[in-house]
């Protein structure tokens, strides 16, 4: 069972009867201001926030064991979900529209201070989304709205 598990997952995420026992990237991609911003997951640190200069190891910023924040949203023809961090009184929300736009937001309470759209490919793993997803915070009915970012 354990390696059909493996197998499908493709050794990205790891479950056990505990948890995750492996650290995983669930998303990364490049901005269109040469930063790349990453989710990673672990057992240690949980959902962990990193943004950087592409191609730098050291990181301008970096949230982990924060309590992010997660919210889907369905409109008629459209889906919105993104993951949120705070850090004072500034929002870092990593979104996904339609799963064929993703970016990353940034507000000062909620007034948007930047918008940058992933260029090029993103790493995406589904399963650890999901995940993830389902660990975190929901964002309060209605709060999902302040982080919505227009087309």
């Amino acid at each position: 069972m354990r390696k059909t598990c493996l197998m499908i997952l493709s050794g990205i995420l790891v479950l056990s009867a505990s948890d995750v026992v492996t650290a995983s990237t669930l998303f990364q991609c490049h901005l269109g201001n040469h930063h790349t911003v990453t989710l990673d997951l672990s057992n240690e640190n949980g959902l962990v926030y990193d943004y950087r200069k592409t191609g730098e190891s050291k990181s301008e910023l970096t949230l982990k064991g924060e309590d992010p924040y997660y919210a889907h949203i369905l409109g008629t023809n459209w889906s919105y979900q993104y993951f949120r961090f705070e850090k004072g009184a500034y929002s870092y929300v990593i979104y996904n529209r339609n799963d064929t736009q993703f970016g990353l937001a940034v507000f000062h309470g909620n007034k948007l201070m930047m918008n940058k759209v992933c260029l090029g490919d993103v790493v995406l793993d589904k399963e650890a989304y999901v995940y993830a997803s389902e660990r975190v915070y929901i964002d309060a009915d209605g709060a999902e709205y302040d982080f919505l970012v227009e087309e």
